[in-house]
């Protein structure tokens, strides 16, 4: 037995998918040739990329998916009933996810599926074939033209594509293939589980016009505060480190009928759940602050994802500020005041986050923005529990 919190519903709830935030770059055009992509394999004995020439002549369906994405589970169920039904004449599925290969081998241990999956999680491939939510399939026929993308596509377009007509029919394209609700909901579930991964947990946004939502898997409560606060977990601390034992699985959607998505409903509903309370509180501490001179850094481009990017050297395709400096605080334990006045999301190119000495002088010389160690009151957040946490049975 575990503590849960049940769905709460106002209104009906349209089936969706999960939302990476707004599309910064056009996909590719319809009846137009694909563009090609590099990705890594994942889940077979195949060592080298994969790229589109390896399904020359054949029909692709490309899947963008997560571990952590409910509809994704839906949508591989039937694509493996596709795969079953029409791999023989032609159909192919690469499934591209943008985690750390180790979580994706993890997950496809557990649950194997017939087809190619592969991983890209330096998110290269966005560029090319950019997603507005995932799941998103694109369909590549046997010329290697883009013929439609959007939500997993239905057996009979596939079949009729694979058949021998010359002029193989066109499917609905859309430029938004996340279905967003019709009408105003909210949904709150929150329930503790037993699994206790080695990493602090898998978290999704969606976010579109008055949509808001959130899922949390396995995840801690450190960890799970730390993501809605959009703080690092050095500023996240507890009064009695048992607070931060248990772990918890969220799925949590707001669309009022007018005005904004709210947040604080489920940090409420959280606290309540978990038996806690949430302060935020001033501390003076050595701090890191940041300064900016010259000329801005270059505008980003792509998703603004850093996690698995800033932790290891490449390219920061479209990063803040304020997200660089979240990591960066956890590798090196000591808070980070940014006083850049650097707004946008930039395109930086940087050494591994782990060596933050290389990162800084990268920063500096590149782009202009200095650090100094200096003592400042910075924010941080105290979890206390009411009475006994709750654990799970």
């Amino acid at each position: 037995m575990y503590a849960r919190l049940m769905i709460v519903w106002i209104g009906l709830l349209a089936t969706g998918g999960i939302g990476y935030g707004q599309e910064l770059i056009k996909p590719p055009e319809v009846e137009k040739p694909a563009p090609d992509f590099k990705v890594t394999p994942v889940g077979g004995d195949r060592k080298e990329p994969i790229t589109l020439a390896d399904f020359k002549g054949q029909t692709l369906i490309l899947e963008f998916w997560a571990t952590w994405c409910g509809p994704c589970h839906q949508a591989r169920e039937e694509l493996t009933l596709l795969h079953k039904e029409f791999a023989d004449r032609g159909l192919r599925i690469l499934a591209v996810s943008m985690e750390q290969p180790e979580v994706v081998e993890k997950f496809i241990q557990k649950h194997p599926v017939p087809y190619q999956v592969a991983v890209d999680p330096l998110r290269a491939i966005s560029l090319k074939y950019p997603c507005g939510g995932i799941p998103t399939s694109y369909i590549i026929d046997s010329k290697g033209l883009v013929r439609a993308f959007g939500n997993t596509p239905p057996r009979n377009y596939i079949a009729q594509l694979l058949s021998q007509r010359t002029d193989p029919p066109r499917a609905t394209v859309t430029t938004q293939p996340v279905k967003r609700h019709e009408r105003p909901c909210l949904k709150i579930e929150i329930s503790q589980t037993s699994r206790r991964p080695k990493f602090p947990g898998n978290f999704g946004w969606s976010v579109g016009g008055r949509e808001l939502g959130f899922q949390a898997d396995q995840a801690t409560l450190q960890a799970i505060i730390s993501e809605l606060l959009k703080v690092s977990m050095l500023r996240v601390q507890a009064s009695d480190s048992a607070v931060f034992d248990s772990r918890w699985d969220i799925d949590f959607r707001h669309h009022p009928q007018n005005g904004r998505p709210d947040l604080a409903l489920l940090i409420d509903a959280l606290c309540r759940e978990a038996n806690v309370t949430i302060n935020e509180v001033s501390e003076e501490r050595e701090a890191w602050v940041a300064r900016h001179k010259g000329d801005a850094p270059p505008k980003g481009e792509g998703y603004g994802y850093v996690w698995d990017q800033v932790k290891k050297s490449g390219t920061h395709l479209n990063v803040s500020m304020a997200e660089l400096f979240r990591v960066s605080e956890e590798v090196i334990g000591v808070p980070i005041v940014d006083e850049t006045n650097l707004t946008g999301r930039y395109r930086l190119e940087l050494p591994a986050a782990k060596n933050f000495e290389e990162t800084r002088a990268a920063l500096e010389t590149k782009y202009g923005i200095s650090f100094t160690k200096e003592r400042r009151k910075v924010p941080v957040y105290r979890v206390t529990p009411i009475g006994e946490t709750r654990r799970a049975e």
